[in-house]
Formats: structure tokens, sequence, C-alpha cells
């Protein structure tokens, strides 16, 4: 299997909260916010459209690591995990591209959760849909992974107190075809599994 480098050689913020914040902030009408978090390289996004609703996300895999939705935590993310890039953001909502688990030559779950994703677009509306578009391009180091020029798009969007949306799109931007798996791999927090549904 290809492994990825050491993970502390390939993280610098493309940008700081200050200036996403000073970007994004006036579209983003004070509910969706930048934040540098105080271990890692990864800005973290925060989207909050009341005191019991907020969403929480890293550049850094675009990684969603919190949804509180009606004051209860929807997510499980792990307690130990850092956002430095020395190990995988354990929980939350990790995206596999563009290989799921060990279906293939790459590491598990493929590169784009080791990856530092920018941001292209804020918005919140009338009707309190939050939402941040992050987008992730072909770069050396996925080139040397996986050789195909592509571009990742995702959007996640909160909508109201209650919703949590979130859309990836793959395009390829190459000339040769290519194929791959791809998933969000949720870990949804239960407090109680027997009276669970999905």
């Amino acid at each position: 299997r290809l492994s990825h480098p050491p993970q502390s050689h390939r993280h610098r913020s493309m940008a700081t909260a200050e200036e996403l914040n000073a970007r994004f902030g006036e579209a983003g009408l004070g509910m969706v916010r930048f934040e540098e978090p105080s271990d890692g390289p990864s800005v973290r996004v925060v989207m909050q459209a009341a005191a019991d609703s907020i969403v929480e996300l890293h550049l850094l895999g675009a990684h969603v690591t919190r949804w509180l939705a009606g004051g209860q935590e929807r997510l499980w993310t792990s307690p130990e995990s850092v956002t430095d890039g020395s190990a995988p953001i354990s929980g939350g909502i990790p995206i596999a591209f563009p290989q799921f688990d060990d279906l293939g030559p790459l590491s598990k779950h493929g590169f784009a959760s080791h990856q530092l994703w920018k941001v292209s677009r804020v918005w919140a509306t009338p009707d309190v849909e939050l939402g941040v578009a992050l987008e992730l391009e072909e770069s050396e180091e996925t080139l040397r992974l996986w050789n195909h020029k592509f571009r990742l798009e995702l959007e996640v969007r909160l909508r109201s107190t209650t919703a949590l949306k979130m859309i990836l799109l793959a395009k390829n931007s190459g000339d040769s075809p290519f194929s791959l798996t791809s998933c969000f791999r949720t870990h949804l927090q239960v407090p109680e599994v027997g009276t669970s549904r999905l």
C-alpha cells in the first residue's frame, strides 16, 4: 500500500483565521466564523445558527468534528484527537477519497482527510441556512500517491437548528479516466443504542 508522507511536512495553513474572517465574515453575517485552534495548523470553521445549533469543521481534511442540534451533541469525536496533522482526527465525519477502506492500493480511506482544503464560499440566508464551501485539487503530493488530476468540492450546510446537509462532488480535471470510491464516514453519538433508528 502507498503510504502518506510524514504529516508534519505537509500542513501549512494557506490562510489564517483572521484573513478568512476578513474575506468571508460579511457573507456569514457573524454566524460563520474562523478560529485558530491551539493544537495545529488547521483553521476551524464554526457555523452557529443559535446557541444550541453549532457545526464545527477543520480545513485539515474538511473534517466535521462537531454538530450540536437542539442542544444535543450528534457526533462522536475522540477527546484525544488533535489537529496538528500528526494523526488523523478520530470520529466526527471524515471523508474517504479516492478510496474507501483498503479497497485499493492507497492507505486506508485515501488521502483527502490528510489534506488542507481551501475555503471557496460562505453564505447565510434569511431562513437561517448557514453554509461553507471547500475545495481540494491535486498537488505534487497527491499526484505521487494517485496520478490523476481532480477537483473535490464540499458544501456543508446547517439548516435551521436541526438539519446538517453535506454534498461532495468529485470532478475529473485531467485527460485520463479514473475510478474512485468515496463516502462520509459518520460517527454518530448515540445515547441509547436500543432506542435508536436510522
